[in-house]
């Protein structure tokens, strides 16, 4: 392990499933954490999710479920039994954070909500993630960032043409959002535990989350029913779009401030327009912004996509080539920051992972210290640890209240 990791020495346990908890502790675990995952019996249903996606799902070649479960370790048990209660509390004494994203219900019903464990374990940073918040109409429904994050928020719907069919999200998009904002969270719970001896609760929601990305949208909307911008030839603002090469590549522009104009305009060949009264301040070239859109799309079509994004650098003016997910694994720019890295599995193939958005340094590093694990991979020790009698352990195996994969 890393030795400046910073939060090494702090034990996590990760109750968690899919994608938004098990992305926290993930970050948490980055950052230097002894995090032991709890699964079920059968283990966590994120390990067959993959499939369903073209991605292999093994347990030597999981990506999907690998990049948000490596250098953790599992235990499986079963809740429901006695034996599984007493192994989940043995783990939770010696436990700085509890992170989970099960519904409130069941927690209330397994004594694993923050009002029970801050009485018996007051030093636990409790962390828990949900969809729709603690209360109201929805607070205990199902919430996958499907539903909570995308559906909830317009985030589907608002950013297709009036009368289109709403858009199908990428998987995980609001999970590792809300999943990173929780990570984050549980520092600062730790800090404050630090001062005061105590640990705190800390809640973090899908919508909220989804809320809060999409918050230029809320706020809009209040003002216009419509959300601009939606298409290219909607009352939209030319400055902050999307044109076309000569080379039939779309290259996205944000020009925000009215001192950028005059060079964004050289980088185009358009000086002239500098004197054009239509365009003599930010506030008139709105009104004309559909006559101005008509001319940077002639200027864009005219020349190569090289010529034009070196242009636009030339002149610091924000940009970029409008890029697929296809590219992003080996964009240099990526790679460099180490914002993917590549990740060897277990049986030796390998896929480009991405990395967590928070670096400690000056680039992000892919540090592996042990493999995503197969299902109850590490029960026997993580028992053993918490100071279970071998002839117990065996006892749980032979019953089936515990799994251990060979």
């Amino acid at each position: 392990m890393n030795e400046t990791m910073p939060l090494k020495g702090i034990k996590v346990v990760d109750l968690s499933q899919y994608m938004s908890g098990p992305a926290c502790a993930q970050i948490l675990a980055d950052w230097g954490a002894d995090v032991i995952k709890v699964e079920g019996l059968a283990g966590d249903p994120n390990r067959a999710v993959g499939a369903t996606i073209n991605m292999p799902c093994s347990d030597t070649c999981n990506p999907f479920f690998g990049f948000i479960n490596y250098n953790k370790r599992s235990i499986a048990l079963d809740l429901k039994s006695p034996e599984g209660m007493e192994a989940m509390d043995a783990l939770l004494a010696q436990a700085d954070v509890f992170i989970t994203n099960w519904r409130t219900k069941a927690l209330l019903k397994r004594g694993l909500d923050y009002e029970t464990l801050h009485r018996k374990y007051p030093r636990l940073v409790w962390g828990t993630i949900n969809g729709f918040g603690n209360y109201g109409p929805e607070k205990d429904n199902a919430g996958y960032d499907t539903v909570a994050f995308w559906a909830k928020t317009g985030f589907m719907i608002d950013q297709v043409e009036s009368g289109g069919d709403p858009a199908i999200p990428f998987y995980g998009v609001g999970d590792n959002a809300a999943g990173t904002a929780l990570a984050g969270a549980v520092g600062t719970g730790l800090f404050q535990r630090e001062r005061t001896g105590q640990g705190c609760e800390i809640c973090v929601t899908l919508y909220g989350t989804g809320i809060w990305s999409s918050s230029s949208s809320v706020m809009q909307t209040q003002y216009h029913p419509e959300v601009y911008p939606k298409t290219r030839n909607a009352p939209s603002d030319p400055l902050v779009n999307t044109y076309r090469t000569k080379d039939g590549d779309w290259i996205m522009t944000s020009v925000f401030s009215e001192d950028k104009l005059p060079h964004y305009l050289k980088a185009l060949g358009l000086e002239e327009l500098n004197e054009d009264t239509r365009f003599s301040s930010y506030s008139v070239m709105l009104e004309h912004r559909q006559e101005l859109l008509k001319l940077l799309e002639q200027a864009y079509g005219s020349l190569s996509t090289e010529e034009v994004c070196r242009r636009l650098q030339e002149e610091d003016i924000a940009y970029n080539q409008v890029m697929h997910s296809v590219d992003v694994h080996r964009d240099p720019q990526a790679l460099e920051n180490g914002f993917v890295t590549e990740y060897t599995h277990p049986d030796g193939t390998k896929t480009m992972i991405p990395m967590p958005p928070v670096m400690f340094g000056d680039r992000q590093e892919l540090v592996v210290h042990r493999p995503y694990p197969k299902v109850g991979e590490q029960s026997v020790e993580i028992l053993k640890e918490l100071g279970f009698p071998e002839e117990k352990i065996r006892n749980m195996l032979e019953r089936g209240v515990m799994r251990q994969s060979e």
